[in-house]
């Protein structure tokens, strides 16, 4: 941007003083942008966006409203490479760094800058007129917004209040003008025509849906499926039969779940319901489920066919006039946990709680000094006071210290239910994120459980999460192939970890016959042969429950021995 700057003392007689004044100003600034990053390209162009308000009154009204077209125009494939980057490795097993920082800034930038651009465009009389160049800038700037609220969805962070009065805003000056329904291109790189109302209804149906339940991945395609169906959405000053959510025209905020009969005449609401969008994303499942494969505007998600169905199947359910009632009553608890997280650490501590109910002892530098006073002698064996033996508590924190205590968090508890645990964490790590594999210790008791993360969210400006947790103690386990001998597929895949064929894996409750295993363990009716605190017997792998990063949770039956 220096270079920019300095380009501004030269001048022209045809051309405006400033760099962005004039067509050839602003072409020479874009054609100055030489590296091919997108993220280094973004940075570049959101200087400038940075910079709308003093832009504003340096430019007129008319060299501002160009400027900011030309640039947003000129980076949209950078935006749309970067989200591409973010999509792709959020649906990776193990994900590396996301290029969340920039989107971040450029939506929160692109946002301003073109609601600005809106505003001079409203107080200039020939711009005024220009019902396209008022379309455009009031579907950028609530594109922009949507944007920025998914991405702050995706990183579990409050977009804050004042969003909501500022989307609402534009909305009504966008119906004041008469632009709110007109088509236009967004972008020049985007063939597809799309109006502010289909923008705002965008962003607006994410906020109904159990987004802190949902990956990146699964947001994203939720946004793409209120795309899908919002020509046949339904919106009325009063509830309708099928009314599902409104929003507070007078007090801006998120969307409320909409309940019949409570507090309709309290204040000025809008009411919506899909209409027909309802049975068209039925529909959308069902035709997905024949035809095996994802619509072709649905494939750059990072969701699979699975997924995409299972998440139609949550949404029809939530959308519908009766959503679903949490099935267990949850009760407010208060406690901290210790928290691990990785299948290799958490079966680590649970091998250290086994080990400590056990009561062995560690203390190996005594059984050293024992050795060495026997060669001296009955006396010198006696004469040295034995150290105290240790607590299993004790025990199992000094394990814990050895093992893995520098990957452990400390959480406080706020609910707990039949099978699930809600709790507050001290602050985000990047590797928070849904289906996430968790060991837990309750700060008082000795054992370890496991659970999975299905919700995150933010409450009262603190992070929190949901686990789903399993009944009983698990206990370390390990598994091999029943004939270790003979080839098969499922030893040609899995990791040896013994050296005799057996592969470390977690029973989480015997009488559930459930386990956790090393990503690409099950395979369909595979016969096994398990190992639980010493003694093996032969199982079959039935069906596969649930998997994430780097583990699989499978249910199997026990069979007799051959």
């Amino acid at each position: 941007m220096l270079n920019w700057m300095l380009s501004r003392n030269k001048s022209s007689e045809e051309d405006s003083k400033h760099p962005l004044g004039s067509e050839r100003g602003i072409a020479s600034i874009l054609g100055e942008i030489f590296v091919t990053d997108p993220v280094k390209r973004i940075r570049e162009v959101n200087d400038w966006f940075a910079e709308a308000d003093s832009l504003a009154e340096q430019l007129s009204p008319a060299q501002y409203v160009r400027a900011m077209d030309r640039l947003d125009d000129f980076i949209q494939p950078d935006i749309a490479k970067c989200w591409q980057s973010l999509l792709a490795e959020s649906a990776k097993p193990e994900p590396g760094p996301l290029p969340s920082h920039i989107l971040d800034l450029y939506h929160c930038h692109a946002l301003k800058a073109n609601r600005l651009a809106l505003e001079v465009a409203l107080a200039e009389e020939p711009l005024r007129e220009d019902k396209r160049v008022l379309a455009r800038h009031a579907i950028r700037a609530l594109r922009a917004w949507a944007s920025h609220k998914k991405l702050c969805r995706i990183l579990c962070r409050d977009p804050g209040k004042m969003i909501w009065k500022t989307a609402l805003d534009l909305v009504i000056a966008a119906d004041e003008n008469k632009v709110l329904n007109l088509p236009q291109n967004a972008y020049g790189n985007l063939s597809a025509q799309t109006t502010a109302w289909q923008e705002y209804l965008a962003g607006l149906f994410l906020e109904t849906a159990p987004y802190s339940a949902m990956t990146a991945n699964e947001i994203e395609t939720v946004e793409r499926l209120a795309r899908f169906i919002e020509s046949y959405v339904q919106h009325s000053d009063e509830p309708l039969p099928g009314s599902i959510f409104y929003i507070d025209l007078e007090t801006p905020g998120e969307p409320v779940r909409y309940r019949f009969g409570v507090g309709s005449s309290q204040g000025r609401r809008r009411y919506f319901s899909l209409g027909g969008g309802y049975q068209l994303l039925l529909d959308l499942r069902e035709s997905m489920g024949q035809e095996r494969k994802l619509p072709a505007w649905l494939e750059s998600t990072g969701c699979n066919l699975f997924q995409t169905r299972k998440l139609l199947a949550t949404l029809t359910q939530h959308w519908s006039s009766t959503p679903p009632m949490r099935g267990r009553p949850r009760r407010k608890a208060s406690g901290q946990i210790f928290v691990t997280w990785s299948l290799e650490v958490v079966r680590r501590m649970v091998s250290a709680s086994e080990f400590a109910h056990s009561r062995r002892t560690l203390d190996y530098e005594g059984y050293l000094k024992s050795m060495t006073a026997r060669h001296r002698g009955h006396e010198a064996l006696v004469a040295e006071a034995p150290p105290p033996s240790r607590t299993g508590m004790e025990t199992l924190q000094v394990l814990e210290s050895e093992g893995a205590r520098q990957m452990m968090e400390k959480w406080e508890v706020i609910d707990i239910s039949e099978q699930g645990l809600g709790a507050r964490l001290p602050d985000r790590k990047p590797w928070h994120a849904i289906g996430a594999l968790v060991g837990y210790r309750f700060e008082e008791e000795m054992d370890w459980h496991v659970g999975i993360i299905r919700r995150l969210g933010i409450s009262h400006g603190r992070p929190n999460a949901g686990l789903s947790t399993f009944p009983g103690i698990p206990q370390c386990s390990q598994l091999r192939s029943a004939n270790p001998k003979a080839e098969s597929p499922w030893a040609g895949q899995t990791r040896e970890t013994s050296g005799l064929g057996w592969r470390d894996a977690i029973v989480l409750d015997e009488e559930s016959c459930l386990l956790v295993a090393p990503s690409g363990t099950f395979i369909d009716e595979t016969r096994l042969e398990v190992s639980i605190g010493g003694s093996s017997r032969p199982i079959f792998l039935e069906s596969l429950q649930t998997s994430g990063n780097g583990y699989e949770i499978i249910k199997y039956r026990e069979v007799d021995a051959e």
